[in-house]
């Protein structure tokens, strides 16, 4: 075996250095694309469920659209489900008849509700009390909720915002009677409901026209119309044009 001159030991262990290095180098080049790779990824999947989400929102906007197309009930909802109404309508949350101290919204319009406790109640609760997710519900067949004051001399038209899952497969005539200053009281208009979703959770507009005539500063009742059902869960009142 004939060994290299001392001179050229040097060199050749420099030369494995050098190829060393570059070797890490390219490594390390390959793993930081990767990452930037895997970071390119990680925003471009971000940029595509904040696409998604616009999206939805979307679909959202174009479904308030729809609903605000009809000028008699255009209530718009903010993002945390407050509902805003537009110049000339009488919003009222129609939960205040249950619980004053509800929200701030019942500062205004407080309401009085039946109350009626019987064996047959469900749950054991009154008609009506709070449903489940804060709403109006419990609202069998002669049950009612009422609000003072209200001028009905500049409004032609009433919208209650309820869900509804009685009805499903029968043909109930179920809805709201709108009476004036008591629950036997005039009627003024009847405001029907109908199935909107079996988990109670699907919310829908059901619009009357209020009487011919009717003027003047009273106390409103709304009282629910067939008995052993209930006739919907309410949201909010309006009253408007």
């Amino acid at each position: 075996m004939k060994i290299p001159p001392p001179f050229v030991l040097p060199t050749i262990f420099m030369a494995m250095s050098l190829a060393f290095v570059a070797c890490k180098d390219d490594v390390s080049s390959e793993f930081y694309d990767t990452e930037s790779d895997t970071a390119q990824r990680e925003e471009g999947s971000d940029e595509e469920k904040t696409d998604d989400t616009a999206t939805i929102g979307d679909d959202t906007v174009a479904q308030g659209d729809d609903t605000d197309s009809n000028e008699d009930s255009a209530i718009v909802a903010d993002s945390d489900t407050t509902p805003i109404a537009p110049p000339g309508t009488l919003l009222i949350q129609a939960e205040c008849a249950i619980d004053g101290t509800f929200s701030a919204a019942c500062l205004e319009y407080t309401g009085t509700n039946s109350e009626i406790v019987g064996d047959n109640n469900w749950d054991g609760k009154p008609y009506p009390s709070l449903s489940g997710d804060g709403q109006l519900g419990y609202t069998d067949g002669g049950s009612w909720i009422a609000f003072a004051g209200i001028d009905l001399s500049t409004y032609s038209k009433v919208t209650i915002h309820y869900t509804c899952a009685e009805g499903e497969t029968e043909d109930l005539e179920t809805g709201f009677f709108v009476r004036l200053d008591a629950p036997d009281g005039e009627d003024v208009a009847i405001i029907e409901t109908d199935f909107t979703d079996a988990a109670w959770d699907v919310y829908v507009d059901s619009t009357a026209d209020i009487k011919t005539g009717t003027t003047g500063v009273h106390t409103v009742y709304f009282v629910a119309n067939y008995s052993g059902k209930n006739n919907g869960n309410i949201d909010w009142i309006s009253f408007h044009n």
